[in-house]
């Protein structure tokens, strides 16, 4: 079963390697993806990044969405995922005039996470991917799913919608290796069951 799931995950980053893919892919994966933004992002590079749960910015990084310079419109990434990071009237802005936007603005504007400088930059998603890696899969998977749902229904179904994940939660074998590890003050080891 972990092993068709693996299987699963592998497939899924090797169309996206590729080209293969939609963005929607990045977008669907179960498990958390950070984007490691070190240089310019336009167009369909910004949209990338957006797709990501999160996004590490080095200094040297900038983001825009270039479509509007180019006659046309794009995806979703800027008229949707940008519209919830930044609200309507920046998303608005950003959108209608293709204007860059630089790691300082980005991350004053809740685009990205955090901004390093350009030489730390892999470290530091490195960091934080193994960090979240060490985390109960369950629980971030049951996470990620409730942030994707919050977008189609409002807050009083998302509340319904996570107590019945968290009803599931409260079983599983990762549940109880947290409250195992708390007690024994030791690191836990999350199985994803």
């Amino acid at each position: 079963d972990e092993d068709r799931a693996a299987r699963k995950v592998q497939r899924q980053v090797n169309r996206i390697k590729h080209g293969e893919t939609s963005l929607d892919v990045i977008f669907a994966l179960e498990k958390p993806t950070i984007a490691a933004l070190n240089g310019p992002g336009v167009g369909y590079g910004m949209d990338i990044a957006l797709y990501c749960d999160i996004r590490i910015a080095s200094t040297r990084a900038k983001l825009g969405w270039f479509f509007v310079r180019r006659g046309v419109m794009g995806t979703i990434g800027g008229t949707f995922i940008l519209r919830q990071l930044v609200g309507l009237s920046k998303a608005m802005e950003l959108t209608l005039t293709g204007d860059l936007v630089d790691a300082e603005e980005m991350l004053r504007l809740g685009m990205v996470s955090k901004v390093v400088a350009e030489d730390a930059l892999m470290d530091e998603t490195y960091a934080l991917a193994r960090k979240i890696a060490a985390g109960p899969p369950l629980a971030q998977q049951a996470i990620k799913r409730s942030f994707h749902k919050s977008f189609e229904i409002p807050w009083q179904s998302l509340g319904e919608y996570q107590q019945a994940l968290g009803d599931v939660l409260w079983e599983t074998d990762d549940h109880m290796e947290g409250v195992r590890s708390f007690m024994e003050k030791r690191a836990p080891e999350f199985t994803g069951r």
